[in-house]
């Protein structure tokens, strides 16, 4: 009896918790920006050839810094960070 009180509480956790939602704020120095979606932006994992496919060249390209080194491209409305060349975030400027 109790094991099967058991699997059903991990059954019902299980199905919990795979529908929940965790998001995150980002801080960017000099910048405006949101994880709050409007408009079509890359998502995560993509890579940079299917972003310029998509969206264009950006506006304006930062370098890559850091260890593993990240690397953002701005476009108008919004920004992308990559990291090996593959999006990690996409993040809309909510000025």
């Amino acid at each position: 009896m109790k094991y099967k009180l058991l699997q059903a509480v991990c059954l019902v956790s299980a199905t919990l918790s795979a529908n929940v939602a965790v998001g995150e704020i980002l801080a960017v120095p000099g910048g405006n920006y949101s994880v709050t979606q409007n408009i079509a932006t890359p998502r995560r994992g993509a890579n940079v050839a299917d972003v310029l496919a998509k969206f264009g060249e950006p506006v304006h390209r930062h370098r890559a810094v850091g260890t593993p080194a990240i690397s953002s491209w701005e476009y108008q409305g919004f920004a992308v960070y990559f990291e090996e060349g593959f999006v990690i975030h996409s993040v809309v400027d909510r000025s």
